[in-house]
């Protein structure tokens, strides 16, 4: 997590990442300093939601179903499903009563006071907000959250569930004391869906923490495209492939590669297929290179 990285990096400030639902993979964790505890674990969560007469099981069987071997599993399968089934449970998370119970908050609270009360925490993303007015009731600190691709989520929602989500955003939105959000495209698109002002929503444009003091550029090869993000559709990798293919059809720019470089889940991978099969059927294969990885070697090597 390049961004508790970059907060340390500050003279005088220390920073913690405390992960919710599910622990962070692999890839990521052992350089970001994400916390071992995991907070509202995702198992106990959704059975809560869906066996009604699991919602009041007692807090044992929380920490059994919440064990990191069960919720490792479960992050194993992250993003092999879609938003159904899902919407009453992304409600009850934004508003926040239902899905964060009292004495798991209480649990989280007294975690992050165990060195003194905190000045700042930043929430990831609006689909968590419910929590931010839990924290408030508990402790008398500032709230961020960051804003980007709740639509992606939210808009796949059937109706009422759609529309509901975006209120309930509005009316917890009261809670935050600043949002932050990389692009005044978000800002614009956020404002329209919820209604909100905006008048405390900071546009803060995303940086790149290249990890080393120096990139290596090797000698000027054939202009390059660099796509850097993930790979779905909603970040438009299909339209770029398209307008790369046409380009290639051209040919005004003699050797023109694409670079592709940015992680995926589970429900990505047929829509990229999709994308592999248009590049094969106009044998560009040697013109395009994909590298899957957001962090290291690779991330070097597509920035260099």
């Amino acid at each position: 997590m390049l961004y508790v990285r970059a907060i340390r990096k500050v003279p005088g400030i220390s920073a913690s990442a405390v992960p919710l639902y599910l622990p962070p993979d692999k890839t990521t964790s052992s350089e970001s300093g994400f916390d071992k505890n995991v907070f509202f674990g995702a198992i106990s969560m959704f059975l809560r939601e869906k066996v009604s007469f699991l919602r009041n099981m007692p807090a044992f069987f929380d920490k059994f179903l919440d064990s990191r071997l069960f919720l490792r599993f479960a992050a194993r399968q992250a993003g092999t499903t879609s938003t159904e089934g899902y919407e009453e449970l992304t409600i009850n998370m934004i508003e926040g009563d239902n899905a964060f119970r009292r004495t798991e908050v209480d649990r989280l609270v007294r975690y992050l006071m165990k060195d003194g009360k905190p000045d700042i925490i930043h929430l990831s993303n609006a689909l968590i907000l419910g929590i931010a007015r839990q924290l408030k009731k508990r402790i008398d600190v500032k709230v961020v959250c960051s804003l980007l691709n709740e639509d992606d989520w939210i808009d796949d929602m059937d109706e009422p569930f759609r529309s509901r989500a975006w209120q309930m955003i509005a009316k917890e939105a009261g809670y935050v004391d600043v949002f932050v959000t990389p692009s005044r495209y978000y800002r614009e698109l956020f404002m329209s869906k919820t209604g909100h002002k905006g008048d405390n929503i900071e546009v803060v444009p995303l940086g790149f923490d290249p990890e080393t003091k120096e990139i290596s550029r090797t000698e000027r090869e054939p202009a390059s495209i660099g796509f850097f993000s993930r790979i779905n559709r909603y970040n438009g990798i299909d339209k770029l492939v398209d307008a790369f293919i046409e380009m290639k059809n051209q040919d005004q720019i003699p050797g023109l590669s694409l670079k592709i470089c940015g992680g995926y889940t589970g429900i990505d991978k047929d829509f990229i297929s999709e994308q592999i099969k248009k590049i094969r059927e106009h044998k560009l294969e040697k013109s395009i290179r994909i590298y899957p990885d957001f962090e290291g070697d690779k991330k070097l090597e597509f920035f260099s």
